[in-house]
């Protein structure tokens, strides 16, 4: 299942870059894509069956299906699907400036005295 989603979201993402550009593609976020997928997948599922799905795009060649999916990547909306920046947070300060001495060391310190 992994490496169909995998191949999956590799078809989109060089989709919406043939269409957009390898930044598009970079940026494009497939985590809010499978969110998408997952919320609307199941009302579609209601309204059309497998049939539909098989009449439609089951006989395309795939080339047809290339220039299909490279229109669809022109029309989806790529600020709804950008990845988050992520911001790495700065370290507290440290309480105290001592510095780490290890328990060995401080018990052959102790049993010198």
């Amino acid at each position: 299942m992994a490496l169909v989603c995998f191949n999956l979201f590799s078809v989109i993402r060089a989709a919406i870059g043939s269409r957009h550009g390898a930044k598009a593609a970079e940026e494009f976020s497939v985590y809010y894509a499978a969110n998408e997928i997952a919320s609307v997948e199941s009302g579609m599922t209601v309204v059309m069956d497998d049939s539909f799905w098989q009449q439609k795009y089951g006989k395309l060649t795939p080339i047809q299906m290339a220039a299909k999916l490279k229109r669809f990547a022109g029309n989806i909306q790529l600020s709804k699907f950008k990845k988050n920046k992520w911001k790495k947070k700065p370290r507290p300060p440290a309480k105290d400036k001592r510095k780490h001495e290890s328990t060995f060391k401080v018990l052959e310190k102790a049993g010198d005295s």
